[in-house]
């Protein structure tokens, strides 16, 4: 299998769904019409089975001439075997972070999950309190990956921005 040479791991709610969509235009960038497969992050706990090869090929069976080929999974950015997966796959890939300021980001998370029904807390506060019980016993949402509810993980940005460092280096 071919696999994407171009990851935007950035964090959620950091402006990716826009990004993604701009880098789809550029000539030498083939974007499949998913954004985010979510095909490495082997330790997310997602609702249903963990996407497939061939699945995750099929989004790509179009990309010819372009240069680069995208995929734009923010989940990558909070799991903690995505880099390492990435790298053992597509090693000279390059990848993208976004970040913001991560209690605007995180807010918008939540207000994103009450909106679509995932979380279930009132507050924000709510939530920052319930992570630690959520963190000890995952269970996939109506929606997303269980980690999308452990706020203060998915935005440690320090955290999540080294392994992607450790498994690709730094490079500007």
């Amino acid at each position: 299998m071919k696999y994407p040479n171009l990851f935007l791991a950035g964090a959620p709610k950091c402006g990716t769904t826009s990004l993604a969509y701009y880098l789809g235009q550029h000539s030498e960038i083939f974007a499949p019409l998913v954004k985010e497969p979510v095909f490495f992050g082997s330790d997310l706990t997602g609702k249903g089975p963990r996407l497939s090869e061939s699945v995750y090929s099929g989004y790509y069976e179009k990309w010819s001439t372009e240069r680069f080929a995208l995929d734009a999974s923010t989940h990558y950015f909070y799991s903690k075997t995505a880099a390492k997966e990435i790298a053992g796959v597509s090693r000279d890939a390059f990848i993208i972070m976004m970040v913001r300021n991560p209690i605007d980001a995180a807010y918008s998370m939540f207000h994103q999950l009450r909106f679509n029904g995932a979380e279930v807390l009132n507050t924000f506060e709510e939530s920052l309190d319930a992570e630690k019980k959520r963190a000890q016993n995952p269970r996939p949402p109506k929606f997303g990956y269980a980690e999308n509810f452990l706020y203060s993980r998915v935005y440690s940005f320090t955290k999540n921005i080294q392994r992607f460092e450790s498994s690709f280096g730094k490079k500007s």
